[in-house]
C-alpha cells in the first residue's frame, strides 16, 4: 500500500504516545505562528494544507526533529509522515538513549511494608473484638 493510499484511509493513531503529541503540538504552534487559525479546536485539512505555502521572512521552511527515548511504533511513524505530507513541514522522529540517566529521589523507608501494617491492624482488631466478646460473656453470666 502506498503512502497516498494510507493517507486516504481514516486511521487510528496512538494519541497517547509522546511523538504524536509533540508532532501535533508543533503543527498547532505553526498554525498560530503563521496566523492561519487561532481556533485550534476546529482545525481542518484546509488549514493544514495552508502550511505548505507558509514560510519565514527569510524564506526558510520550518522543520522539526522530535527526540524520545524509545523507538516509535509504526502508527506513530505513519502519523508523522501524514502530517508531513499534508502540511509540507518536515517531521523527523529521532529515538536515542537517554542523555542522562533518570534518577528518582530517595524516599524514607517505612518501618514495615504496607501489607504488614494492614495485617497488624487486622490482628489488633480481631484481638479487640475477641476481648469485647469475652467481656460480654463474662457480663451476662
Amino acid at each position: 500500500m502506498t503512502l497516498q493510499e494510507r493517507l486516504a484511509r481514516r486511521g487510528v493513531y496512538q494519541g497517547g504516545h509522546v511523538e504524536v503529541k509533540l508532532a501535533t503540538y508543533a503543527i498547532f504552534a505553526m498554525l498560530e505562528f503563521f496566523g492561519i487559525t487561532d481556533d485550534l479546536n476546529n482545525v481542518t485539512r484546509r488549514h493544514l494544507e495552508q502550511l505548505k505555502t507558509a514560510s519565514c521572512t527569510d524564506r526558510s521552511r520550518p522543520r522539526f526533529e522530535i527526540y524520545f527515548s524509545r523507538k516509535n511504533c509504526a502508527r506513530c511513524g505513519l502519523f508523522a509522515q501524514a502530517l508531513e505530507e499534508i502540511t509540507g513541514i518536515s517531521m523527523k522522529l529521532c529515538w536515542k538513549e537517554r542523555l542522562a540517566q533518570k534518577e528518582y529521589p530517595k524516599r524514607k523507608k517505612r518501618p514495615y511494608p504496607p501489607f504488614q501494617r494492614r495485617d497488624m491492624w487486622i490482628k489488633t482488631l480481631i484481638s479487640k473484638l475477641t476481648m469485647m466478646a469475652a467481656w460480654k460473656k463474662m457480663k451476662t453470666r
